[in-house]
């Protein structure tokens, strides 16, 4: 497909190129409501018709919508789809709900009442082009939701969304050449789900093994527990040392408060999400840090705690909280150092290979986002 530029003509959402015109979805397309599907109707299997509801569009992350999965009894012919009908949430409208709009290419799908349906006019407006436009620029849309705690969004709302409209075959080639990006990141979606099943599978195998070096042990007989300090005294914006809370990095500091291998784990707050670092850090007074002993292998021993039910044990009946001596008494089965070591490294490969993917998804995302603003403004034509 050749790309080229052409020339630019002014229009109220600036700069367009010569062949576009800016017009308001109401030109474009008619508005409705699914009918209503209570709960006990929605089925995964057995049921007569495929039928889609807000938590069913949330499954698509915004993709058009090939298949649905869930199944009613009921069937109102007033609501059914139609191919290239435009699915948005009609309430509870954030940026997050608008990144699923969604164009359905299945015809005869019953429509639940929690969904705003955009029935666009084949002949002016490709439904897989309007649904990336509105993803694209859900600042506009959520200018026009209603609502003080719970936001609503309706048809005669979006009637005044004012897009972009190339001629027709350039909707369609701008859509395809989109959905191709979201088939990449979805693929690298379904690899990362697969490689982390197998990572946790082989963790649970690596970490249940029972051989003869295996012993059962208190946690106070493997590492020490060390409360973290304020902050205030080490803060340095210039400085190369992390601080540490439950929530992650909350500054930098000037010095160390320790500079080897170590477990952390929330004191107050997130207890459940313990953390291994590698490097010289700082933690806050809601964050635990450990100190190994002996041969105690401590990225063996950050899989070992990320096995553990810390809510469990919990001692707070408000924000939850841990104390260090009912960590330290905590048993498990752990084997000699240097098989602490050995799995440590399995382990390790797996999580690399999965940070890589993780990259490799987030660079295809951001590729994808740049793409969505050449091709949806004009910048880069498909013609």
């Amino acid at each position: 497909m050749a790309v080229k530029t052409l020339g630019w003509v002014p229009s109220e959402l600036g700069m367009i190129p010569e062949g576009w015109s800016v017009r308001p979805l109401k030109d474009l397309a008619e508005f409705r409501k699914g009918s209503g599907l209570p709960k006990k109707e929605i089925v995964s299997s057995g049921g007569s018709y495929p039928c889609i509801h807000y938590g069913e569009l949330f499954t698509h992350y915004g993709a058009d919508i090939d298949t649905v999965t869930s199944r009613t009894n009921r069937c109102d012919y007033s609501s059914r789809s139609r191919t290239s009908d435009v699915l948005m949430p009609t309430s509870d409208v954030t940026p997050t709900g608008l990144a699923k709009a969604s164009c359905i290419k299945d015809e005869n799908v019953i429509l639940g009442s929690d969904i705003l349906v955009i029935r666009c006019d084949p002949k002016a407006i490709c439904g897989s082009y309007l649904s990336r436009t509105i993803r694209w620029d859900r600042h506009q849309v959520l200018g026009l939701v209603s609502g003080s705690t719970v936001f609503h969004l309706y048809g005669s709302s979006m009637a005044s969304f004012r897009l972009r409209v190339p001629p027709l075959p350039e909707q369609r080639a701008i859509a395809e050449a989109l959905a191709d990006g979201e088939a990449y990141i979805a693929a690298l979606d379904e690899l990362l789900a697969k490689k982390r099943d197998i990572f946790y599978a082989a963790r649970n195998l690596l970490l249940s093994a029972r051989g003869g070096g295996w012993r059962r042990k208190r946690l106070g007989e493997l590492l020490a527990v060390r409360h973290g300090k304020s902050q205030w005294n080490v803060l340095d914006l210039h400085g190369s040392v992390p601080i540490l809370g439950t929530g992650g990095q909350v500054g930098w500091a000037s010095r160390a408060m320790y500079d080897r291998p170590s477990v952390l784990i929330g004191r107050k707050g997130t207890i459940d999400a313990p953390q291994y670092i590698d490097v010289p850090f700082w933690t806050i007074d809601t964050l635990f840090y450990t100190h190994m002993q002996d041969d105690t292998d401590a990225e063996f021993m950050y899989h070992v705690f990320s096995r553990i039910p810390w809510i469990t044990y919990n001692e707070a009946s408000g924000v939850p909280s841990l104390n260090a001596s009912t960590i330290e008494a905590i048993e498990v089965d752990v084997p000699e150092g240097g098989e602490q070591r050995r799995i440590a490294a399995i382990l390790h490969d797996f999580q690399a290979e999965i940070a890589a993917l993780e990259a490799q998804k987030d660079k295809a995302s951001l590729i994808k986002q740049g793409m969505m603003q050449e091709l949806l403004t004009g910048k880069t034509r498909l013609v």
